[in-house]
């Protein structure tokens, strides 16, 4: 019996005196210098929002591909890093404009980028899609594919971000 008294006193101890908090690696904190601001205006686009980033380093640049959204509508947008901090915008993808774009996910090989990405409209649903591109901006719109459509079953209602 006594045994069980010393096992609960140290028991407590331990649960008393080291609870604290514990971080992963450290406190998140949101970077005072938004490293990507989304209340810029590409051509006939006006960015208000992004969301979903895929990033690539290649070299010493640093490449995303992001949701870009304009308050009603979603592409597929390009930035370009140096330091992964500070990012300038580049380009919005020329995906296929009856569909919402977005949820990228990149596969770079040896002669492109294949672009994977989820593509909604309130027509046809969700699907995930797939389109190659030479640069990771310019698309090649003749090389564009359904790779999924949702079936029956818990998928049935929509699918999205294929990574």
């Amino acid at each position: 019996m006594g045994k069980l008294y010393i096992f609960i006193f140290f028991f407590l101890y331990l649960v008393i005196f080291s609870a604290r908090t514990i971080y992963a690696l450290s406190p998140f904190e949101k970077y005072s210098d938004n490293p990507l601001v989304f209340n810029s205006t590409y051509a006939n686009w006006n960015e208000i929002g992004g969301v979903q980033p895929y990033v690539t380093q290649e070299s010493s640049s640093f490449k995303m591909w992001y949701t870009s959204y304009n308050g009603s509508s979603l592409k597929i947008a390009y930035a370009i890093s140096n330091d992964a901090l500070t990012w300038t915008k580049n380009s919005i993808l020329d995906i296929d404009a009856t569909f919402w774009n977005h949820d990228p996910s990149i596969l770079k090989t040896s002669s492109d980028y294949i672009i994977f990405f989820g593509s909604s409209n309130t027509e046809s649903g969700y699907r995930i899609r797939r389109i190659n591109s030479p640069d990771g901006i310019n698309v090649d719109s003749t090389s564009l594919l359904t790779i999924l459509i949702p079936g029956s079953g818990w998928e049935s209602s929509a699918i999205s971000a294929p990574f």
